[in-house]
């Protein structure tokens, strides 16, 4: 895979993901807004605790395997920034932080993202009015960007010297 290619794959998945995080004040005066992502966050958290890792390469539910589904692994036979976030994921719920920060660095970091969006999504829904909290939404703004930066990042360094 040349450099442009691995660069230019790069700068559409930030572009998507900064999509994904950053609101303007326009987005956050919809309750649905909050209440997609308040549903995206709760599914992220909640379904690695039905998950299990029986072995390092694979994850299965109720005990049933789970097919590999990463496309960037599929396609370009290259990780993607979130590879082995899932697995870390379950580690996480599972009470195996070592294991969790192994499997990817950042998982800790983004599942502990993930419930302070659902914190913050019931707060947006409950008053209202999240949207004269300018600095709350700068803050959310921010640490959505921040995470972006980081897993790109972290993605980069994988890709560089090895691992996730």
């Amino acid at each position: 895979m040349k450099v442009s290619e691995v660069v230019g794959h790069a700068g559409r998945l930030a572009r998507r993901a900064v999509s994904w995080f950053y609101l303007s004040e326009a987005d956050v005066r919809h309750p649905s807004t909050h209440w997609t992502y308040l549903l995206i966050c709760l599914f992220l958290t909640a379904l690695p605790v039905l998950l299990t890792c029986p072995d390092p390469a694979h994850l299965a539910l109720f005990g049933i395997p789970i097919p590999e589904t990463c496309l960037s692994r599929k396609l370009f036979h290259s990780p993607c920034p979130g590879c082995g976030m899932t697995r870390s994921f379950v580690a996480l719920t599972h009470g195996r932080f070592a294991e969790s920060v192994a499997f990817h660095r950042l998982g800790i970091a983004l599942y502990l993202f993930f419930v302070w969006q659902i914190i913050y999504r019931l707060y947006c829904i409950r008053t209202r009015c999240a949207h004269r909290h300018h600095r709350l939404l700068r803050f959310q703004s921010m640490l959505g960007l921040g995470m972006v930066v980081a897993l790109l990042l972290n993605w980069a360094v994988g890709l560089g010297v090895g691992g996730n």
